[in-house]
Order: C-alpha cells, then sequence, then structure tokens
C-alpha cells in the first residue's frame, strides 16, 4: 500500500515545513440537509500535497481502513488527508475539483476503498456514486464498463485525477472485489492516472 504512496509524498521538497503542517486527518462530515461538493472537502486540506479518500462500506471495514491509511499517510509524510463518505457529497464535480486542486508545488490523490457487497454490487453508501459513475453499468453480472464511450470516457475528463484504489471483498463469491476492479477500469478509460497497483482484500483470509 505504501510503495506508491511513499513515490508520491516523499520526494526530494515534496514534504510541507513543520509550520506548514495541518491538524490531523479528519472524517470529513457534511451537513444532513444538503450534499458538499469534493472542491469544499479539497479545498480544507491545508498541507501542500492532499489525500482525499472515499469509502464504500457496508458493514465498516473498508471505512476503517481508509481511516487507517489516512492517518499513517499524516504520520509518515505530513500530508494532510481525510475520509469522506460519498453519499454526502456531490460527486459530479469529482473530475473538475480534482484538476484544480492539482499545482505545480503539490499533487492531489484521490483514494477509492471500495467493499464488493452481495452478488458484484456496490455498498449501500456507494450506491448512487457508482450507478453516476459507472453510468448505470458494472453490477452483478455485468461486465461491460470498458466501452462505455459516454462523455467521461470521449473527453478524458479524468485526466485531472491521480487515484488509488483498494477493494475489498470475499473470495468465496463469484463477483469477488468486482467493485475496486471495474472503477479501476473505469477510470483508466476516462483518462485518470492510476498510482500503483490496484490493492485488495481478502475477508477469507
Amino acid at each position: 500500500m505504501f510503495t506508491f504512496v511513499n513515490y508520491l509524498f516523499s520526494k526530494p521538497g515534496s514534504r510541507t515545513s513543520n509550520a506548514a503542517i495541518a491538524p490531523p486527518p479528519r472524517t470529513v462530515i457534511s451537513s444532513p440537509k444538503s450534499k458538499k461538493s469534493v472542491a469544499t472537502a479539497l479545498a480544507s486540506l491545508q498541507s501542500q500535497h492532499k489525500l482525499l479518500i472515499f469509502y464504500g462500506s457496508q458493514t465498516g471495514t473498508a471505512e476503517d481502513l481508509a481511516t487507517r491509511i489516512a492517518n499513517e499517510v499524516y504520520a509518515r509524510f505530513g500530508v494532510e488527508a481525510a475520509v469522506a463518505d460519498p453519499e454526502d457529497y456531490d460527486m459530479t464535480d469529482l473530475t473538475t475539483a480534482t484538476a484544480t486542486a492539482n499545482t505545480a508545488a503539490g499533487k492531489t490523490v484521490i483514494g477509492f476503498f471500495m467493499a464488493t457487497y452481495g452478488e458484484g454490487e456496490p455498498t449501500d453508501n456507494a450506491a448512487d456514486f457508482y450507478e453516476w459513475f459507472m453510468d448505470g453499468r458494472g453490477k452483478g453480472e455485468d461486465d461491460d464498463v470498458d466501452d462505455i464511450g459516454d462523455e467521461m470516457v470521449t473527453e478524458k475528463l479524468g485526466s485531472g485525477i491521480n487515484y488509488i484504489m483498494f477493494g475489498l471483498g470475499n473470495s468465496t463469491y463469484e463477483y469477488y472485489n468486482s467493485m475496486g476492479r471495474r472503477m479501476a477500469r473505469r477510470l483508466d478509460s476516462i483518462g485518470a492516472t492510476r498510482v500503483g497497483v490496484v490493492g485488495e482484500g481478502d475477508d477469507d483470509g
């Protein structure tokens, strides 16, 4: 997990100074009355580099892992990180907000820690985001996510996204880790830059 994070954040001159290190990582909490924007979440991170992790979690495992990684990244590299529930956000500004947040001095990385639920389905909290992002594809037996051909693909709207992907699943199920795998393929198809390999966790051992 930390091989590619180290590559991103520990190059000479990449760490912030002690004076510039922001408060410890936290979970971003949004108002129950309205959804926050991804841009707002990124703007709240004050370190030179930024890490924003979205999780799809049914039992809390993906959320717990995302929080642990966010804290480790801050402790090791001084990179302020936040953990966010996609259900609380208007995820339609994901591509534009991320591209805007990248600067010559610092990188913005979006993390996805996505559990696969049931028979190749997204978790409840990630269902709306997944439906929009995948254009209704990629659930259960539907593996048709490489040739969707929508505007995201034709315009390469994800070209400003640097991302890490970690899938959580159980290998005793037929569609093991399908959420992480399918989302990574979709992100690649819209021009996003994947940092490292797609990580996978197996609840069966």
